[in-house]
């Protein structure tokens, strides 16, 4: 009787085993994949020798720091956009010119005539746009200039500049660029004009530029004079009397225009406003 009670026993521990076990693998989740983890750390690392080239900053992580370009602008950019909108004028087109040889807008007593003027121009190089309104304002035919600023060897660009179209440019250079800068003196004038040198000598006190131009039959000797600011010597005294002793002997109308910085005697001027 006790050998059958082991027995039973024995066959009810092994049908409870049997009954956790099947129980077990219903309920166990082994037939869903595991998903294995594993922890790593991200980062972008470039190579040292890209590092030293001129190329795109955001080439340039550092782990997992990212360039992003600041969405900001320069002062010096705001600075240098400003000033060039204040130096933006409106392009006026182009101005209505004469014909260079038309006289048609003449009075008859005048078509035969020479206009002319001087200016000290002080550097005719930036003042291109100011000599062809002179001219076109004012009808010239002849425009003497001084103090024009252009040395020797200047290009031909530069020198013929200040001639506006229609006009020839003939210059009388003080000296080259290595030399002090200053003086020089040009004669402009209309194409139909001819304009020949005159050979009047060499002075060494002030500049000259001496041309005979006129028109058909009648012609005149133009002198355009410059005289460096400084005292009056008795030396250029003679030499101008000289220069007018010349332009006698040719025996031909003249003008003689310039700009000689001679302020005169303070006395002699006293009595000229007297009377």
């Amino acid at each position: 009787m006790r050998k059958n009670w082991y027995t039973r026993s024995y066959t009810m521990l092994a049908a409870i085993v049997l009954a956790w076990a099947s129980l077990t693998v219903i309920t166990s989740p082994s037939s869903v994949p595991t998903a294995v983890r594993h922890d790593c750390t991200c980062g972008i690392y470039v190579s040292p020798s890209l590092i030293g080239l001129p190329v795109d900053r955001r080439l340039l992580f550092a782990g997992d720091r990212v360039y992003r370009p600041k969405p900001q602008r320069s002062p010096a950019a705001v600075l240098v956009a400003l000033l060039l909108l204040g130096g933006v004028e409106r392009n006026p087109g182009p101005t209505a010119v004469v014909p260079p040889c038309d006289v048609s807008h003449r009075s008859a007593t005048s078509r035969h005539t020479i206009h002319a003027g001087v200016l000290n121009v002080c550097s005719a190089r930036h003042k291109a746009a100011l000599i062809h309104d002179v001219i076109h304002d004012n009808r010239l035919d002849v425009l003497c200039l001084t103090e024009t600023w252009i040395p020797a060897d200047a290009p031909d660009a530069i020198k013929l500049d200040c001639a506006p179209p229609g006009y020839a440019a003939i210059h009388r250079h003080r000296g080259f660029s290595t030399d002090r800068r200053g003086g020089g003196v040009a004669l402009i004038h209309r194409d139909c004009i001819k304009a020949t040198p005159v050979d009047v000598g060499d002075y060494t006190e002030f500049e000259s530029s001496v041309k005979l131009v006129g028109r058909q039959s009648r012609s005149v000797v133009v002198v355009c004079v410059y005289r460096p600011p400084g005292p009056v010597s008795s030396t250029f005294i003679d030499q101008l009397s000289d220069l007018f002793d010349q332009l006698v002997l040719l025996d031909c109308k003249f003008a003689v225009v310039g700009d000689f910085n001679v302020p005169g005697d303070e006395t002699v001027l006293y009595h000229c406003n007297r009377r």
